[in-house]
């Protein structure tokens, strides 16, 4: 009987589940371009927590069933696909977004989305002396108006980069060479305009190599090299670090693509002070942070000289470890100077208890001390014998004197 009682309350709940879902509403719509339309999210962004999303089939028609309210619909496509995220209707922002009221079991058709293919650039990256193509630089876009678009590149062999699915806008450009082409300048770009759909090409770079800064990391203590310690190079007058590095098996460093100017060097700095704050303190690495030339903050460094591509070698450091040792006791208060050090005698054998001849040891109140001993009754009883038998016979002299 329980288990008949529990299975019929198991199928109200599931025909009630079923009653609320046939009477929530629904969106229906259609993404186009439809080759593009299995590469796009559709989404419901509030209020429901959290987005609920959906892909369309491949001729580019969606459904989102169960619902009923007010939302706002988001169409989000891939990278791949070079289109640019839209909501309903056709808004380039979520506060732009209209609206799309659900009543119950009803079904709002016509939500469609007609996406637009992002702007493009364009470019090619040479080293400046010779006009070589570098490759492995990376390029990136950001949007000055839009702090969420961006997008980035890195050149090929021939140089060229291409950045695509940007939303029209203005639009700086950063270069940073990495891998073989690590040893050039990062450089800015001036401002780009980028419009939705449409190419600017042409907007090309040559950098220019930058100076190098190398040195090795050892141990103060064993002298032995160190592996895997940060190594950084500061701008006298910038916060966080310019350009950083680890060393290597031997301990060997070496900074690369250093744009002119007047820098500083620490070792094992810590992420705080790599982002130009904080004090020097124990690292991960197990040694004291340091800075070139053997001192402890950046104020008390000794800065480097770049003027092109020119290297600056023997920049190196000897760590030194945290002294784990505690530190010596306060001296006492009004003393003026360090508390001696106290000074520990070794233990001596202290030398049994003994009382002299007719006294005896005797514990009061919890100290030893010698009293005067009691003789015992027997030794008593004897003494007073012989003082009576005195008494009664006089000495042989005391009878002589009555003969007179």
């Amino acid at each position: 009987m329980k288990w008949l009682v529990v299975g019929v309350i198991c199928a109200l709940a599931v025909v009630g589940t079923n009653q609320g879902q046939a009477l929530a509403g629904t969106i229906e719509g259609t993404v186009r371009p439809v080759e593009w339309a299995q590469e796009v999210e559709v989404c419901i962004a509030e209020p429901v927590p959290g987005e609920r999303c959906m892909v369309p089939k491949a001729d580019g028609s969606y459904s989102i069933p169960g619902i009923e309210g007010q939302f706002e619909l988001e169409f989000v496509p891939t990278y791949r696909s070079r289109m640019l995220t839209q909501f309903y209707d056709h808004q380039s922002t979520f506060a732009e977004a209209n609206p799309v009221s659900v009543s119950s079991n009803g079904v709002v058709k016509g939500v469609d989305a007609d996406l637009v293919e992002g702007g493009t650039i364009t470019g090619v990256v040479t080293g400046a002396s010779g006009g070589a193509p570098l490759a492995e630089v990376e390029v990136c876009a950001t949007s000055l108006e839009m702090s969420k678009a961006k997008s980035c590149d890195q050149t090929d062999s021939s140089g060229s980069y291409e950045l695509h699915s940007l939303p029209t806008g203005i639009y700086k450009l950063n270069l940073r060479g990495r891998g073989q082409s690590a040893e050039y300048v990062s450089e800015d770009s001036p401002l780009v305009a980028v419009t939705a759909s449409m190419v600017t090409s042409n907007i090309d770079f040559a950098l220019v190599k930058g100076g190098q800064i190398r040195g090795a990391v050892f141990a103060a203590d064993a002298g032995v090299a160190l592996q895997g310690i940060p190594v950084c190079a500061f701008a006298v007058l910038g916060a966080a670090a310019e350009v950083c590095t680890e060393s290597g098996l031997d301990g060997s460093y070496a900074l690369v693509g250093i744009a002119p100017g007047s820098y500083q060097v620490g070792f094992a700095l810590d992420i705080s002070e790599v982002g130009g704050t904080g004090s020097t303190s124990s690292t991960a690495t197990g040694y004291l942070p340091q800075y070139f030339d053997d001192v402890a903050s950046r104020a008390e460094a000794r800065p480097l000289n770049l003027s092109g591509s020119e290297v600056v070698d023997g920049i190196n450091a000897a760590l030194s470890e945290p002294n784990l040792t505690p530190p010596p006791l306060a001296s006492p208060a009004g003393s003026g100077g360090a508390a001696p050090t106290p000074i520990i005698s070794e233990p001596t054998k202290r030398a049994p208890f003994r009382c002299g001849k007719g006294r005896k040891k005797r514990k009061v109140r919890g100290v030893h001390r010698c009293v005067k001993a009691k003789p015992s009754k027997k030794r008593r009883k004897h003494r007073r014998g012989r003082v009576r038998s005195a008494a009664r016979a006089p000495s042989t002299t005391e009878f002589s004197f009555f003969v007179r």
